[in-house]
């Protein structure tokens, strides 16, 4: 290639119409332009590269070897500028760039689809992830997260909370070990295990807290560190549990092997907050808290309330913010 000639998009368009057309004079008027144009840019390019691409001398239209390897190559330009311009327009339509999202994991499966939804159009790369509560603080004030759905307080006067709903903690139990309408957290303490949550769960925290006030002593005790691992525990391992309702949407739960009952008073509850530095989010997250709420109530109407005491069902707020 001669020094200081460089290749431009529009050559490479006319190449590869003559290609197409198997001749200048059809690639001509595919084009729209004269024939003497569409020869002009063939030599030009043929000069550029020093090389020949196509036989004029022969009957009919033929590539030669290098024209061959040219049009490989052109054509793997041209898609890959088709597809950047379309990356491009397609950017337009976007707000945000890249937005990482942490969900409590006892929320995760249930929100993840809904945060999709209510970003999309929004937001052109997003990274959704579940984590244990005690890591929210960490990562977001260190800036790897940009929103939280969370049980943890965070200062108002700091950061913006969008308040989602208040949910009371509940007991679960294998089907027909204890009675819903008489029963003692200590003799159900001596007759089975109790599923903990893993140091450092905050829903753990809450729960330990609770049994602290409640002056039971747990004889037997199964660690475990995922809400969906607390539910398989309480049914396979004839277990006993503290937990959120909302844990109960997971698609593991079967309310025919385990049972929902609402703790004695007074009883432990804990918020569900969305959390975002104040500035160029608020919008997006007013919009998600709101499509969040809405689709817990649905499933409350849906699920919960068949399986959830009354007295133990979540709150969901009509707030904006708090």
């Amino acid at each position: 290639m001669r020094t200081g000639a460089s290749l431009d998009t529009r050559s490479l368009q006319i190449f590869l119409a003559v290609c197409d057309a198997s001749g200048m004079g059809s690639a001509a008027r595919d084009l729209g332009i004269s024939q003497s144009a569409v020869s002009q840019q063939i030599s030009r390019l043929e000069t550029m590269l020093d090389l020949k691409l196509i036989d004029r001398d022969a009957k009919g239209f033929r590539l030669l070897p290098a024209g061959r390897t040219f049009e490989h190559h052109a054509r793997r330009v041209i898609r890959e500028l088709d597809a950047t311009e379309r990356a491009m327009q397609e950017f337009h339509g976007f707000k945000f760039a890249n937005l990482s999202i942490r969900i409590m994991d006892s929320l995760s499966k249930t929100l993840s689809n809904e945060v999709v939804k209510a970003l999309h159009g929004a937001v052109e790369q997003m990274q959704i992830g579940a984590a244990a509560v005690h890591r929210h603080r960490e990562d977001f004030l260190a800036g790897t997260v940009d929103m939280l759905i969370t049980s943890l307080d965070f200062d108002p006067d700091t950061f913006e909370i969008h308040h989602i709903a208040t949910e009371p903690l509940v007991l679960i139990a294998p089907k027909g070990a204890v009675s819903a309408d008489s029963f003692e957290l200590d003799d159900l303490a001596s007759m089975l295990p109790f599923v903990h949550y893993a140091n450092q769960r905050y829903l753990g925290v809450i729960a330990d807290r609770y049994l602290a006030r409640q002056m039971v002593n747990v004889v037997r005790s199964i660690e475990v560190d995922q809400a969906t691992a607390v539910i398989d525990t309480v049914r396979y391992g004839r277990a006993w549990a503290i937990t959120s309702p909302f844990s109960l949407l997971d698609q593991s739960f079967d309310e025919q092997d385990i049972e929902v009952l609402a703790l004695p008073k007074p009883v432990p509850t804990r918020p569900i907050d969305l959390v975002i530095r104040p500035g160029a989010l608020s919008d997006l997250a007013r919009t998600l808290a709101t499509r969040c709420r809405q689709y817990l109530m649905q499933q409350m109407k849906m699920d919960l309330c068949r399986i959830v005491p009354a007295e133990a069902m979540p709150i969901v707020s009509s707030e904006t913010g708090r």
